[in-house]
């Protein structure tokens, strides 16, 4: 199940990328204005284990944001589902060392390596859940080094915090905060009406920001259906929260503008970060069907960037 929320994720990211700055500010206590570049890198990395074996892992999201004086900084993000376990420190640190080893810089006799910021979006709303986590390395010579890893907690933020402070990408999430009151809003008809008014309040924001041109009808359209698919999922044994969920969902589809909608998502039909995604497999000589598969272009989009390469 929590395969369905990764993807949700790595489907906003990729379809919408500049929401990612606005939860990095949140996140790591940034301060992007939103026209910073960013460049996302593969998502599988090899790790090699001590018996030779190799394992195939796959991050959520890792990328690079260029900033307008040419700083670079590499970040790393996580969305998790589940109870909290200290076990998830352990992925994040070997996430955090293969993407460090990845983009390592190697000389004769040096080689540095250079950690991720990294975030972990917690999405369940019961539960110790810690604001931070921490890794602690301990170098020859018994020095330490630690980074902490800060933790976004779903349940901290209601619709309105999240639309004030632009955390778009974490709206599709929103109906985790009300997960422990499914049943009794199956069975109540209040206490449904009361979850169908927050559902209401983001659809009618949506619809509203995508009037106004804070987002566009495509943006509108992939937070509204995303979330969608987090309810067909999360409340799937609940059928009248999801019916009353899909209902007022669609509402932002329909309204903004089917047409408008429709030629924007032709046209956008091969993101930005999608595009990117391959330019960069394709330079670091990833095969054709790897880079299909993980960037999402299709293989005439794909044939396209390679000639648009070899003219540069």
């Amino acid at each position: 199940m929590s395969d369905i929320y990764d993807n949700v994720l790595r489907s906003i990211i990729n379809d919408c990328s500049r929401f990612v700055l606005p939860f990095i500010n949140e996140a790591c206590g940034e301060h992007y204005k939103g026209n910073e570049k960013i460049i996302f890198h593969p998502n599988e990395h090899i790790i090699t284990r001590s018996d030779e074996a190799a394992d195939k892992r796959i991050t959520d999201t890792c990328f690079t944001v260029i900033s307008e004086d040419n700083t670079e900084k590499n970040y790393h993000l996580e969305c998790e589902s589940g109870e909290y376990s200290s076990s998830m420190l352990i992925r994040l640190f070997e996430y955090d060392a293969q993407i460090a080893l990845d983009q390592r810089k190697l000389g004769k006799t040096e080689i540095t390596v250079t950690f991720p910021h990294t975030a972990v979006l917690y999405l369940k709303n019961r539960g110790t859940i810690p604001r931070e986590m921490k890794v602690t390395i301990i170098v020859p010579g018994d020095r330490k080094v630690s980074y902490t890893v800060p933790v976004i907690r779903m349940r901290d933020y209601t619709a309105e915090e999240l639309f004030e402070k632009k955390l778009y990408l974490m709206i599709p999430f929103y109906l985790f905060n009300f997960r422990n009151k499914f049943e009794r809003c199956n069975k109540d008809p209040e206490e449904l009406k009361k979850l169908l008014d927050e559902i209401r309040y983001v659809a009618d924001k949506l619809r509203s920001l995508a009037v106004s041109g804070e987002l566009d009808p495509f943006e509108a359209k992939t937070i509204a259906e995303l979330l969608k698919k987090v309810t067909d999922a999360l409340a799937r044994k609940y059928s009248k929260v999801k019916k009353g969920v899909d209902e007022i969902m669609r509402g932002p589809v329909i309204e903004t503008e089917a047409r408008s909608i429709l030629t924007l998502g032709e046209v956008r039909g091969e993101t930005n970060a999608r595009l990117q995604m391959a330019k960069n497999m394709l330079l670091s000589n990833e095969p054709d069907d790897k880079i299909t598969l993980y960037s999402g272009v299709s293989s005439d989009v794909l044939a396209r960037l390679k000639a648009e390469l070899l003219k540069n």
